[in-house]
């Protein structure tokens, strides 16, 4: 193989622009052929996931990668898509990198179980896998699971302490660590905090809380009062950005599909893990399977691997149950729970989250004036972006018309939480 040309140290600053598209110039010796269905699949992907990668075009406009996508822009009646300027190529080199970057793809190749196990964790959620590309007989073929493999854990539906009881694999890899719990508050995370607590007593365990600027009134106060009930300490880890302030400057709301704004939670919780060290730490999370047997087909643990940290340990102990589950130990251990759950919230989440549940909205204006102003003031920067209906219909909905479709079930809740 020749040896690799030393990569030039200069960086062009290449910024997202959107340009319309008819100023943009198909390659009309572009060898790569696209099917109607395969263009289909990149226009329903658009309009899922957005504009995850833009067209990249040279200095007069001519697409260098992103024919497909343009085309799908097209059916979608799009007007403007958003490209990339590859300045300072030579001629060679564009023509070369239209040619390299529908070949280098095609030379990858899968991890079949793991791909067949992720495939099979989205359609336990209920996502529509056509959108990946996959057609029927290739998703039977990863579907297959060799009888020898184990069985996923079932759900437990009435699920206590005593029955979430580590392993003894789990408590050999857990003893000795540093445990940090993601810690927010709310009735998950306080159950897996008594989780490790209870069964962990001797170690450190510290509750990580990440503050992204956006938290409600008088929080903090409840989240010092479950740390002293737990008698653990709170680890308050400040996100680099505001979440606020991001969201202004990105001048739009995270997507439903990849969220923008989860990785400002992780990246605090990593810093401090790698600042501790892979053998000497574990993560501690809520998160749980929805009680369907199609969600956990693909779990057999309650490990969760993180692509981003590999070797590092994250554990879920009450990925197999119910949301029941949670606020029962809560409340047999005697904490405290967030107030903010009696004025019909339904998490603690940070008060601006697009993410939230219909009679969620209904809450936050019939009890929280100033933290509806600014979802208001959002919606008007931003347009409608919620991501609940979004996700369920198609369509977007401001966060006006988000609490009126959930203002019945807001009244019904305070009324069933009154009685």
């Amino acid at each position: 193989m020749k040896c690799v040309k030393k990569i030039k140290q200069e960086k062009p600053d290449r910024q997202v622009e959107m340009r319309p598209i008819p100023s943009l110039k198909p390659y009309p010796k572009n060898a790569r052929i696209h099917t109607p269905a395969q263009i289909a699949q990149i226009a329903a992907s658009i309009t899922e996931f957005g504009w995850t990668n833009p067209v990249l075009i040279d200095d007069k406009g001519g697409i260098i990668a992103g024919h497909a996508r343009v085309e799908a822009a097209k059916t979608l009646q799009l007007t403007e898509v958003p490209t990339i300027r590859l300045s300072g190529l030579t001629e060679a080199q564009a023509r070369a990198y239209i040619i390299a970057d529908n070949r280098l793809a095609l030379n990858a190749e899968w991890d079949e179980e793991l791909l067949g196990l992720e495939l099979a964790d989205l359609k336990g959620m209920d996502f529509d896998l056509e959108l990946i590309g996959f057609d029927e007989e290739e998703l039977e073929k990863l579907f297959a699971v060799p009888a020898e493999k184990p069985q996923a854990m079932a759900i437990q539906k009435s699920a206590d302490l005593t029955s979430l009881a580590p392993s003894d694999e789990e408590r050999k890899i857990l003893e000795g660590r540093t445990l940090l719990v993601e810690f927010s508050g709310g009735k998950d995370s306080s159950a897996v905090a008594v989780w490790t607590k209870h069964y962990f007593p001797e170690a450190k365990i510290l509750l990580c809380y990440v503050d992204l600027g956006a938290e409600y009134e008088g929080f903090f106060f409840h989240l010092r009062r479950l740390s002293e009930a737990l008698g653990c300490e709170l680890k308050v880890l400040r996100s680099s950005v505001n979440i606020i302030a991001e969201f202004l400057n990105r001048g739009k709301w995270p997507h439903f599909g990849g969220p923008y704004c989860h990785e400002f939670l992780h990246m605090p919780m990593h810093a401090m893990m790698r600042s501790i060290g892979v053998d000497l730490v574990a993560d501690i999370r809520g998160g749980r399977a929805k009680e369907r047997a199609g969600k956990t087909k693909a779990r057999t643990s309650r490990y969760l691997v993180d692509d981003g940290m590999k070797g590092y340990i994250f554990f879920q102990p009450l990925y197999f149950t119910t949301k029941e589950a949670a606020e029962k130990i809560v409340l047999d251990n005697g904490l405290p729970i967030w107030e903010g759950y009696d004025s019909g919230l339904q998490r603690t989440a940070c008060r601006v989250c697009p993410g939230q549940k219909p009679a969620t909205y209904a809450a936050i204006r019939a009890n929280y004036p100033a933290v509806w102003e600014e979802l208001l003031e959002l919606d008007r920067r931003f347009g409608p972006g919620c991501w609940q209906v979004y996700h369920e219909s198609g369509i977007h909905f401001t966060c006006t018309e988000m609490a009126d479709k959930g203002q019945a079930a807001f009244l019904e809740g305070i009324s069933r939480r009154s009685t």
